[in-house]
């Protein structure tokens, strides 16, 4: 976990397509700049908030072994955060500066998100939980799953949204219920 005290490093890349305007929408750029800086910054010997979407596996996978690469002893946590596509529609709505986030953007999304894996992508999944008290998003408690309890997230997941836990179970596992 995070250390009460350290230096924490956050990346953003939504901050970096304000920071880097001509390479906002070249993805490549974007995400290469956050991957070196992520890396930079734990082998200056920060903790890091790299803060993005990170709906596919394969491009948590490449940031988890780059991490991993360059020290064996990172943890590195997925936080997932999915109250299910409705809802994130409706938050979207209220977003200010984000006149780019519609719903046709986050239906198309949707049909891309996979869940975390322990071990290939991440070493744990943190959710937190987080309630609107007097118009502000406080955050209440945190459940961490590990790889002793991944099927408690998994169910914490199909809770909210059933389709993406068939979709899940679908790709993982090789289940042929269709979605």
């Amino acid at each position: 976990m995070i250390e009460t005290g350290k230096n924490i490093e956050y990346i953003s890349s939504d901050e970096l397509r304000k920071e880097r305007p001509n390479d906002k929408d070249n993805h490549i750029a974007i995400f290469d700049e956050m991957h070196r800086r992520t890396l930079a910054s734990l082998n200056g010997g920060a903790d890091v908030i790299y803060d993005s979407t990170n709906l596919e596996t394969k491009f948590r996978k490449k940031l988890f072994d780059k991490v991993k690469n360059d020290n064996k002893n990172a943890r590195v946590f997925a936080v997932f955060i999915h109250k299910g596509v409705k809802n994130a529609m409706i938050q979207s709505q209220g977003s200010i500066g984000r006149d780019d986030v519609n719903n046709e953007l986050i239906a198309q999304m949707y049909q891309t998100m996979q869940l975390p894996i322990i071990g290939v992508d991440c070493d744990a999944i943190i959710i937190p939980e987080i309630k609107l008290v007097n118009n502000n998003y406080k955050l209440v408690e945190s459940k961490i799953f590990g790889k002793d309890n991944f099927d408690d997230f998994v169910e914490k997941v199909r809770t909210v949204d059933a389709a993406l836990v068939l979709k899940y179970n679908k790709e993982i596992k090789g289940d042929k219920d269709e979605i």
